[in-house]
């Protein structure tokens, strides 16, 4: 069904789900609260920790293709 041009759109479903924020804020509280309880680990002591771990990711499969590729001569 088409609106005529002079009647605005009716606001889209997803239009009144936002907000302002780039994240729910209650959410995140929630999930920051939850990763502290379980891990018992204060947010530097966190980021560390996720920061080692994105790191020894490329890492490892860069290690994993130099002990694996072609040998010259073999």
């Amino acid at each position: 069904m088409q609106l005529p041009p002079s009647l605005p759109l009716p606001p889209a479903p997803i239009a009144l789900a936002h907000h302002s924020e780039p994240s729910d804020p209650a959410l995140l509280d929630w999930i920051r609260h939850t990763i502290d309880s379980i891990t018992g680990l204060g947010p530097f002591a966190f980021v560390v920790l996720l920061g080692c771990a994105v790191l020894a990711i490329p890492a490892a499969i860069l290690i994993a293709f130099m002990m694996n590729r072609a040998k010259p001569g073999a």
